[in-house]
């Protein structure tokens, strides 16, 4: 996770393709941290700040919408006692 903040502070032209391998990455950990609310916040965060550094990679990615209203719904279900 420290990585993909550090990678966040580098040029432009370096973040692109960088931004491309780290979001599913991040994307990855938003729908299985479960358990680690902690972690899974700071994936929310990494996945902010990349698609703030590189807006293409997002903002026509309707999937990408879906998922984290998944990984939302998931976690509340888990924090309620019925679903």
């Amino acid at each position: 996770m420290s990585f993909c903040f550090l990678r966040c502070s580098c040029a432009d032209t370096k973040f692109k393709p960088i931004g491309a391998v780290l979001l599913p990455g991040m994307v990855k950990l938003v729908g299985e941290s479960k358990d680690d609310s902690r972690l899974r916040s700071l994936a929310y965060v990494a996945v902010g700040k990349i698609a703030k550094r590189v807006p293409d990679l997002v903002t026509k990615d309707i999937a990408l919408l879906q998922t984290f209203f998944d990984a939302m719904c998931k976690v509340i279900c888990l924090n309620t006692v019925q679903c």
